[in-house]
């Protein structure tokens, strides 16, 4: 297939996988077509400057065509055939530790807190914490530091979704903005890196995808964030087995005042999603996803 034309020929004749809040998606041959939705374009630019700056070992789908001009806008990557890693778990929960599909799960998880890491590694050479963007052939992330950004963050949390108020009120009395780090190290965090972002192959192997939501951040913020949002809060092997895979590649040194502190703001910024989800697009798991945030703080403090 011609490479140039794949994105034209997905959106006539592609099959439409998924309608997502930010990418429609398509699926053709050997390809994945994402297209941003209207107003959404610039997020291309942003996904190939992600790419550029990704540590070469990090599992990730090739991009295989970029186009902004005439009807193609959109994204093209090679195609990963398997299953999301929530898909993974769903099929693995309820069964004795010693079951193949269990074993299967548990390598998984492993794998992807190595994958974390492997993210962590990469960004290092950006200066700012934040929400970056791409601007001509560099980079450029807004804040001098990482309390500003985490700053702004909660200032736009003001007239949250009564739904979330239990949890929010919750992870308010847990957060002290003293406790974060003015200059941690600078590492690129995924920033959704849950198990619906996450493609396991039939031979175990992991893919990550959806890097769009992408900051510059302290790690220990990045794995604790991404460890009770890959794996069910009360798996204590499955939460084992991501640190386990994450320490193959990066030291861990985190206290216990550190990381409570992370888990509240960790649950903060799920009310943000949930909160921008609300006002944004109507979705049908709002009411699951209101619950998971308020058992999560509930059960934590």
């Amino acid at each position: 297939m011609d490479q140039e034309d794949l994105i034209q020929k997905a959106l006539k004749n592609g099959t439409e996988e998924e309608e997502g809040l930010i990418w429609d998606t398509y699926i053709i041959e050997d390809s994945v077509v994402q297209v941003p939705r209207e107003g959404d374009e610039w997020r291309i630019d942003r996904v190939t400057a992600i790419y550029r700056i990704l540590n070469d070992e990090v599992p990730l789908p090739e991009i295989k065509q970029v186009e902004k001009q005439s009807e193609a806008k959109g994204v093209a990557f090679e195609r990963i055939k398997g299953e999301l890693l929530r898909e993974v778990n769903d099929q693995s929960s309820n069964i004795s530790e010693d079951d193949d599909q269990r074993k299967f799960y548990l390598s998984a998880i492993e794998k992807t807190g190595r994958a974390l890491a492997l993210i962590h590694n990469s960004g290092t050479e950006i200066q700012g914490y934040g929400y970056f963007k791409s601007e001509k052939d560099s980079v450029v992330a807004p804040h001098d530091t990482w309390r500003d950004y985490i700053g702004e963050k909660l200032e736009n949390l003001e007239d949250i979704p009564e739904r979330f108020e239990g949890a929010y009120q919750t992870a308010l009395e847990n957060f002290k903005m003293e406790r974060v780090p003015e200059n941690p190290e600078l590492s690129l965090l995924h920033d959704d890196y849950h198990s619906g972002n996450i493609l396991v192959k039939d031979d175990g192997s992991v893919y990550v995808i959806d890097f769009d939501n992408a900051i510059i951040g302290d790690p220990d913020f990045g794995y604790i964030n991404s460890k009770y949002e890959m794996c069910d809060h009360d798996d204590e092997e499955a939460l084992e087995r991501f640190r386990k895979g994450y320490e193959s590649v990066r030291e861990l040194d985190i206290s216990d005042e550190k990381r409570d502190n992370y888990v509240a703001l960790a649950i903060l910024d799920s009310i943000g999603a949930g909160k921008w989800l609300v006002e944004n697009r109507d979705v049908d798991f709002i009411d699951e996803y209101s619950e998971e945030v308020n058992n999560w703080a509930n059960d934590y403090f």
